[in-house]
């Protein structure tokens, strides 16, 4: 059987480069749930305390962290419901309407979003991305400084010696701001360094 491995992030692996931001959309089924825009929702969540569920991770994960902090600066009682299996489960839950909202990565709720399960309410993203340009940034929606973006990185293990690190970070700043590469991330709806 194999081992699980233990890796303590602090001490055994060093980072070579941030390669690009994934931003996250604040997503409500469109199941047995009527808001439609951002202002619906906060109007509805209001108005039925205790009675709009959310989906996350579990306690810390980004959803429930994000979640929290907006149902603070808006006056929300909102009800979590952690999933052990993450992501699947979430999306699979708010398509069929037993959790109405949750934080995603643009990747992950696409075909939902396209077969109209689920709709975008707002992105944590600096300006509103040219592949949704009709979703409003969570600043737009009144909640400047709500971050919620996840990322990608290139990382090494702390033993490599720095002038390698130094290298590879040269050669993936080169690679990843090369015009195709921008392009992939731009239809992936990644916001990656310029």
């Amino acid at each position: 059987l194999a081992k699980k491995m233990k890796i303590d992030y602090e001490r055994d692996v060093q980072i070579i480069t941030p390669l690009a931001d994934v931003p996250v959309f604040f997503l409500a089924t469109t199941t047995n749930f009527q808001p439609a825009t951002f202002a619906d929702f906060l109007v509805h969540a209001r108005e039925h305390p205790r009675k709009v569920r959310y989906g996350s991770a579990g306690i810390g994960s980004y959803q429930q962290i994000n979640t929290e902090i907006l149902a603070k600066r808006a006056g929300l009682d909102l009800v979590h419901i952690p999933f052990k299996g993450g992501g699947a489960e979430i999306i699979r839950d708010l398509a069929n309407g037993d959790i109405q909202v949750s934080w995603f990565n643009i990747t992950n709720p696409v075909g939902m979003m396209k077969a109209g399960r689920v709709r975008a309410l707002a992105v944590a993203a600096p300006q509103r991305l040219a592949a949704y340009p009709d979703v409003p940034t969570i600043a737009e929606v009144g909640f400047p400084g709500l971050r919620a973006a996840q990322w990608v990185a290139a990382f090494a293990p702390s033993g490599v010696p720095r002038v390698i690190v130094d290298t590879l970070h040269k050669a993936f700043v080169k690679a990843s701001q090369a015009p195709d590469m921008q392009d992939k991330f731009h239809k992936g709806g990644m916001v990656a360094p310029q």
